[in-house]
C-alpha cells in the first residue's frame, strides 16, 4: 500500500489551502452528500482545473470526517511520485486504512481474513481487489454507518487506463455497501465519459 497516499500523511505536508470564504457553499454541498440518508448517487466527481483548490476541499473534508469516524480511507495521487502516482496501489491502500479504524473490529476481521484465505488477491484486477477487500467486508460490518472514501487528484494517475480501471470498477461495483466514494480531478475528457 501508498501509506504517503493517505490524508494525513506527513509526507504530503504542508497539506493543500482550503479557502473558506470562495469553497463554503461547494464544501458544505458536499459534506451534505456525505452525510445524507439518500444522496441519489454513491459517487460524486468534483472537478476542476489545476489550482481551483480540488485537493484543499478533500483534505478539508477528509479531516471533517475523520473527527467523525465516517471516513474510510483517503488516496492523494500525485504524478511522479513513485507510490502516490501509481493507481495500482489505490485498492490496497484504503483496505489498509478500512482494516485499521479502530471502532469497527468486525471489519478489521472480514478483511484479514480474505487476505488469509486469498494472499494473491492484492496481484488481481482492480475490480476484484474492490470488490473482494472492500465491498464486501463493508457489508453487515460497519454498524449502521455510512463510510466515504476519498480519492483526489484521479488524474494523477500515472497510467490513463488504471485511471478508467479505477472508475469502472467503482461504477460497476455492487452498490449495497454503505459507502459512498468522493473523487475528484481535472477535468479529463476520458474521466468525464465514465460519469
Amino acid at each position: 500500500s501508498a501509506h504517503d497516499a493517505f490524508h494525513d500523511s506527513a509526507e504530503r505536508f504542508p497539506y493543500p489551502q482550503y479557502n473558506p470564504i470562495r469553497h463554503m457553499e461547494l464544501f458544505d454541498d458536499l459534506y451534505n452528500w456525505s452525510t445524507e440518508d439518500d444522496p441519489g448517487s454513491k459517487v460524486l466527481w468534483l472537478y476542476g482545473l489545476a489550482g481551483a483548490g480540488k485537493s484543499g476541499i478533500a483534505q478539508v473534508l477528509c479531516q471533517k470526517l475523520q473527527a467523525e469516524d465516517r471516513l474510510g480511507g483517503s488516496f492523494f495521487f500525485e504524478r511522479g511520485h513513485s507510490s502516490r502516482g501509481d493507481g495500482n496501489k489505490l485498492i490496497a491502500t484504503i483496505a489498509y486504512q478500512l482494516r485499521s479504524l479502530k471502532n469497527l473490529p468486525a471489519l478489521r476481521e472480514a478483511i484479514v481474513e480474505v487476505i488469509a484465505e486469498d494472499p494473491s488477491l492484492l496481484s488481481r484486477s482492480l475490480g476484484g481487489q474492490l470488490q473482494k477487500l472492500i465491498i464486501d467486508p463493508c457489508i453487515g460490518n460497519v454498524a449502521n454507518r455510512t463510510l466515504v472514501i476519498v480519492i483526489d487528484g484521479l488524474d494523477q494517475c500515472e497510467n490513463e487506463n488504471v485511471q478508467l480501471e479505477i472508475l469502472r470498477s467503482i461504477a460497476t461495483s455492487r452498490s449495497h455497501a454503505p459507502l459512498r466514494f468522493f473523487i475528484s480531478s481535472r477535468p479529463e475528457p476520458h474521466i468525464g465519459d465514465v460519469f
